[in-house]
C-alpha cells in the first residue's frame, strides 16, 4: 500500500533515502525554525518529516501559541491520529521499514513524541524530545530515550522533567528484568539556558 503525503514539510537527502526522523514541532506550529530543521537533518542523510498539526496556523506571540496548543489538545486523538498517519507515510518513504523510526518532539510536540513510543513500539525506536513532558505510560515503548531541557523553563518545572525520569527509570528496570531489550535513557539540563534553547540557534 501506498500512503499520500500528509499535509506537513518532507526533507530528503540527494539520495532520496535514509533513516527516518518524524520532527514533531512546537506550539509555535510548523514554522520555518522546524523546517530548517529538517532540512539540517536531511543534509545529514535523513529523511525527515513534519506533520503540520495547525493546519497552516502559525504563532508568533506566546498568547496565539497557547491558544492553538489548547485548541490542538483539545481535540488530541485527531491529532494522534494525524501523527500515526504520518508515521506510515515516512515509514514508507524512508524506504528502510525495518531500521524503524525516531521521533523529534519540541515542548508540545515532545509531549506526543512520548505518547508515540508507547503507542507505536514497532515503528518508533528512539525518542529525542527538547523541553517538554507529558506522558507517563512506557511499558510497550522499545524505544531508547533522550531528553533536552532549560534550567530556567517557567512553562516546564523540574517536577515535571523528575517525574518523566522516574517514569522511564521504571520503564528501564521493567524491561532488563522482564526481557532481553537493551535501551537507554539519557537527560541533559543545561545550565542557565531557558525554554528555546535549541530553537534559537537553529538557523
Amino acid at each position: 500500500m501506498t500512503y499520500s503525503q500528509p499535509q506537513g514539510f518532507l526533507a530528503a537527502p540527494p539520495t532520496g533515502q535514509g533513516s527516518g526522523v518524524l520532527v514533531l514541532h512546537a506550539w509555535w506550529g510548523l514554522n520555518d525554525t522546524i523546517k530548517a530543521f529538517c532540512t539540517r537533518l536531511a543534509e545529514s542523510g535523513f529523511v525527515a518529516f513534519a506533520p503540520d498539526l495547525y493546519h497552516g496556523k502559525v504563532a508568533d506571540t506566546i498568547p496565539d501559541a497557547e491558544a492553538l496548543g489548547k485548541a490542538l489538545d483539545s481535540n488530541h486523538l485527531q491529532a494522534k491520529a494525524e501523527i500515526v498517519e504520518a508515521v506510515r507515510y515516512l515509514n514508507e518513504r524512508a524506504g528502510q521499514a525495518d531500521r524503524g523510526l525516531a521521533v523529534i518532539g519540541f515542548s508540545l510536540g515532545a509531549y506526543y513524541a512520548l505518547d508515540l513510543s508507547n503507542a507505536d513500539p514497532e515503528h518508533i525506536r528512539s525518542v529525542v524530545i527538547f523541553y517538554g513532558t507529558g506522558a507517563d505510560e512506557f511499558s510497550g515503548s522499545k524505544a531508547d530515550y533522550l531528553g533536552h531541557f532549560a534550567e530556567n523553563d517557567e512553562f516546564e518545572p523540574k517536577s515535571n522533567v523528575d517525574s518523566l525520569e522516574e517514569s522511564l527509570m521504571d520503564k528501564l528496570v521493567k524491561q532488563r528484568t522482564n526481557s532481553s531489550i537493551a535501551i537507554a535513557i539519557q537527560k541533559r539540563v543545561f545550565a542557565g539556558t531557558r525554554i528555546q534553547l535549541v530553537q534559537e540557534t537553529i538557523c
